[in-house]
């Protein structure tokens, strides 16, 4: 398809030619210093819109939408002693698969351990799952083989409270790749989304680096333009963004680079939000079975007893199966040990979930490709030690320069701290505070006294010790 003939669909259909030709033009004027090359860009799209005036529009082929496979009927929370339940009914097509992510780990919808069930109804499915109350993060996600994933996110602090939703929104994506230099992302819904809504559009890049490994790039409605990339929103009873690339980029990229489109509504319930994401190969040259691996995930730092998932993902064309090797040998799936694998034409992904996470979960973690040649991506080393817990530190008293430190791990953990620059000094350091976390673990907070005479430094050398592991740390006053 030619430039205007894509402009007429792209904007015609989306939000009208008037607001299209407007945007386009204020773009070019707000376009800073130096960006020339852009500039020429917008100018040939401007050019190309006029000229599609008065043209037939019978002959402009339509984008390709493809559905979120799942809409929102009703959530009911309820507390339930050390554990909260949260019954999600969803609208969900038979091909999605379905997974509940706890605190960022996997959960499936059918696991003992952690109460999911799922109930069939006429025209509904209701997933329940038993989240302990200490968890902070929540979300039930469906993705479908066209790589359009939905993703319902909880308010695990609400109170509890029952939520039906009387008119179901469901959403549609489409990504329009016109040529090398020019892409558009939209989102259309039932019912239309309203401007006055707190919702947004973002756009992220994925790109392959020399060493082979996927890079990230997440562009929001706030980001300056820039020499090498553009891109504008605009919020209407549809969402759109659209990008113009510079030649630069586009040389740096051409054999590889994918685009996700993202829609975000807050909703302000017990349902904190509803996001909507679409991938796509938008290369300009596409060579057959091309791919990379992700690296996109912090290392992880479990302590004895929780829960914890790892991950492996490659993104390109028609990606082989993936696998989680730990110290170059396979993982095998024994009790509290659960493997997944799932592949679409753009990613394919694996995980291991370790509950309760144990000593044998110990080792270097690498993400192999079984494809005609294998291909090993180190990720990182897991061990078990303690960990400190940044959030509940408190502020020293300048009075007494006693300060608070706070860390978790298995039980019997202790903390030691001395003075940086002479390590045979060390500091009291007085329990204020024990708490246990697990049939495991328990969190220790202690306060570390240090004369007002001897404070030539503003940090400790500090170390938590457990029965798995040592952790150190400076700890800054």
């Amino acid at each position: 398809m030619n430039l205007s003939a894509c402009l007429s669909c792209c904007l015609l259909s989306c939000f009208g030619l008037i607001s299209g030709y407007q945007s386009v033009f204020e773009e070019v004027q707000g376009l800073k210093n130096g960006q020339k090359e852009i500039k020429s860009l917008l100018l040939e799209v401007l050019k190309e819109l006029k000229d599609t005036k008065g043209t037939d529009s019978t002959a402009v082929k339509p984008m390709k939408w493809y559905e979120g496979g799942s809409s929102l009927l009703s959530v009911r929370r309820a507390t339930s002693g050390d554990f909260i339940r949260f019954e999600v009914e969803l609208s969900v097509s038979p091909k999605e698969e379905v997974y509940w992510i706890l605190d960022y780990n996997i959960v499936e919808v059918m696991d003992i351990e952690f109460g999911t069930s799922i109930t069939r109804r006429n025209n509904s499915t209701l997933y329940a799952i038993n989240a302990p109350v200490s968890s902070e993060f929540l979300m039930i996600t469906t993705i479908n083989p066209e790589n359009v994933i939905v993703r319902y996110q909880l308010d695990i602090k609400a109170v509890d409270a029952n939520l039906t939703i009387s008119d179901p929104r469901s959403c549609q994506a489409s990504i329009h790749d016109v040529n090398s230099t020019y892409a558009g992302a939209y989102y259309r819904c039932t019912p239309d989304l309203d401007s006055r809504d707190f919702w947004f559009q973002d756009i992220g890049l994925y790109r392959k680096s020399e060493d082979g490994e996927v890079k990230y790039k997440h562009i929001s409605g706030t980001q300056d333009s820039n020499p090498y990339l553009n891109v504008t929103f605009e919020r209407n009873s549809t969402s759109s963004a659209t990008l113009v690339f510079g030649k630069e980029f586009v040389d740096r990229t051409k054999t590889f680079l994918f685009l996700i489109s993202l829609l975000t509504m807050e909703t302000n319930t017990i349902v904190k939000s509803i996001s909507y994401a679409y991938f796509k190969d938008i290369s300009p040259v596409k060579n057959d079975d091309e791919y990379g691996f992700m690296d996109s995930h912090q290392k992880p730092e479990p302590l004895e007893g929780e829960l914890l998932t790892v991950y492996c993902e490659a993104i390109g064309r028609h990606p082989p199966p993936v696998k989680l090797e730990r110290n170059g040998k396979a993982i095998s799936e024994v009790d509290g040990v659960s493997i997944r694998h799932s592949r679409t034409n753009l990613s394919s992904f694996s995980y291991v979930t370790f509950h309760p996470v144990t000593k044998n979960a110990e080792g270097s973690y690498s993400c192999v490709g079984d494809g005609d040649v294998k291909k090993v991506f180190p990720l990182f080393k897991i061990e078990l030690k303690p960990r400190v817990h940044y959030g509940s530190q408190s502020v020293f008293n300048e009075t007494d320069m006693s300060n608070r430190l706070v860390v978790e791990g298995s039980k019997g953990v202790t903390i030691k701290c001395w003075n940086p620059y002479d390590s045979s000094e060390f500091f009291p350091v007085e329990t204020l505070e024990k708490t246990p976390l697990s049939e495991w673990t328990e969190r220790l907070e202690v306060e570390i006294s240090t004369p007002v005479e001897e404070r030539f430094f503003n940090y400790l050398d500090c170390e938590a010790t457990d029965k798995n592991g040592k952790y150190r740390t400076q700890h800054y006053f």
